[in-house]
């Protein structure tokens, strides 16, 4: 059963506007369980209301966080005085389905094109995240780190990647990097005991917002082979349902606001300050660019 949550996304309502305005208006909203948490935490750590953000840093702090917070705001500065009401989900693919059926009317944090793609009805609004335009890290625990360090895509193939075939991005990601060893694990609890017990060595995670990097969860801390970096194919865009009531109003909203992020260079402000960029990674190697040159050395 969905849990329904606030998540201090209130817009006020404009006072001598009709029932149907936007001030009326109640957004259901999908978002997943984990990242609810975070960013309850994340406006806690704040003190301040979404819209109030400027600083997108913090000890909660991810591309999905920060997502959530570009979303309501895109939609306050999109002209949206409604309220947001979100509604935590497990599974994605089922999540999208209701989506696709009209249940939400749209969808917190940005998915990509290739996921979009299953589903019918779904409007996606324009890209937060260009083609080729973010970049992932290949993780692996300490151990590996010191022992393999692959720094080409023929070297990545001697050893074993784990990830979900439920990330079409990811696997779709992979798959074009003909790995002779893929592994797929439903959920991420799962990969991280794969990568703890060695039956792979290596992952594709976002760059974390940590002096390393690194990537602590209770079951392992991982660390990003240094120098190299993944270009994630395809485009991120929030999504809106073509079925439901506001499915449009919404995909309205979020367009006009997310122009004005964008000239406002909120976006990469909100991206890089949350770690999902890395200015420490700027001239690392893409390994799955095989025609690109190694950058000069400092």
């Amino acid at each position: 059963m969905p849990l329904f949550v606030a998540l201090f996304v209130h817009c006020p309502a404009t006072y001598g506007q009709t029932p149907d305005s936007a001030s009326s208006k109640v957004l259901t909203v999908i978002i997943a369980e984990d990242v609810a948490s975070d960013v309850q935490r994340f406006l806690a750590e704040k003190k301040l209301p979404a819209t109030g953000i400027t600083d997108f840093g913090g000890k909660y702090s991810r591309r999905d966080v920060v997502e959530v917070i570009l979303f309501h705001q895109a939609l306050r500065l999109g002209g949206f005085e409604g309220t947001i009401q979100f509604s935590t989900q497990a599974d994605i693919r089922r999540a999208l389905r209701k989506l696709s059926q009209g249940k939400y009317a749209a969808w917190a944090t940005t998915l990509p094109d290739s996921l979009i793609e299953e589903e019918q009805n779904l409007l996606k609004s324009e890209p937060l995240v260009y083609d080729s335009n973010y970049y992932v890290g290949l993780y692996t625990t300490r151990e590996n780190l010191q022992l393999l360090s692959p720094r080409t895509l023929s070297k990545l193939r001697e050893y074993c990647v784990v990830s979900s075939n439920l990330w079409v991005a990811d696997w779709k990601t992979l798959q074009a990097m003909e790995l002779p060893c893929l592994h797929s694990a439903d959920r991420w609890e799962l990969i991280l005991r794969m990568l703890k017990k060695g039956r792979s060595q290596f992952t594709m995670a976002p760059f974390q917002n940590t002096p390393d990097m690194r990537f602590v969860t209770d079951e392992v801390t991982l660390f990003p082979v240094p120098g190299i970096k993944i270009a994630l194919l395809g485009k991120r865009h929030w999504v809106t349902s073509g079925k439901h009531p506001y499915g449009s109003m919404t995909l309205s909203y979020l367009n006009k606001g997310l122009d004005i992020l964008h000239s406002q260079g909120t976006v990469i402000k909100a991206y890089r300050e949350s770690g999902t960029i890395q200015s420490t990674t700027d001239r690392w190697i893409v390994i799955n660019k095989p025609n690109q040159k190694k950058p000069p050395q400092n």
